[in-house]
């Protein structure tokens, strides 16, 4: 049988279809959606501080990286700078801020 994974993404969510599928080819699917999920985690991995990182309010972020709001949250949208919410205040880490400004 084709790759399940093709099938579905070929054929869009509003289809009804329905497969029949023996036991390698749902193997074969779930490996696939683990792969995609872990190269996921990997791209969010950049969220990830090391133990010893601090948070920095969002007022002194800008300030140390001297951008404004809507750059901050463009840089939000483009997961270049990525900001931790804690109820309603922003914060970024302290790496993430370095790592950006080259001081890794």
């Amino acid at each position: 049988m084709k790759d399940l994974m093709a099938i579905i993404q070929n054929v869009g969510p509003d289809a009804n279809l329905k497969i029949e599928v023996d036991s390698r080819d749902m193997m074969a699917f779930a490996d696939a959606l683990v792969e995609k999920a872990m190269a996921e985690l990997k791209t969010q991995a950049v969220a990830t501080p090391p133990a010893e990182d601090v948070l920095v309010p969002k007022k002194e972020a800008r300030e140390i990286l001297d951008v404004c709001d809507a750059t901050l949250w463009k840089w939000d949208k483009l997961g270049y700078l990525v900001p931790v919410k804690v109820g309603r205040k922003i914060f970024y880490w302290r790496s993430h801020i370095d790592k950006l400004m080259g001081k890794h």
